[in-house]
């Protein structure tokens, strides 16, 4: 359906439905010329190499990366759950401030 999961500085993450299967993947999308001029290239291919290897319960697996010139496009297991970053922040809003 191509919703919006989440964005960053570099990236951006929609939901789509794996053709074969009709499981929800996550499609992050990282724009490769902010990288390039900040000299960070090597650390998004580390990325790639790192999480395709992973295979963890608790770590969203790597299910295939192609690149272009301008973008690099990982396909990831989706997480209903949400993003890391908006499950810490219900977490917080929930917790009460001390006295």
């Amino acid at each position: 359906d191509g919703a919006l999961l989440g964005e960053g500085a570099f990236a951006v993450v929609r939901r789509l439905v794996c053709r074969r299967t009709g499981s929800p993947v996550a499609l992050k999308v990282v724009e490769k010329y902010p990288l390039h001029i900040r000299n960070m290239l090597a650390q998004l291919q580390r990325e790639v190499r790192i999480q395709g290897r992973l295979q963890h319960r608790h770590i969203l697996r790597l299910l295939q990366c192609v690149e272009d010139d301008s973008y690099v496009y990982m396909v990831l297991e989706h997480c209903s759950g949400g993003s890391l970053r908006s499950l810490c922040a219900k977490r917080q809003a929930a917790v009460p401030p001390e006295a």
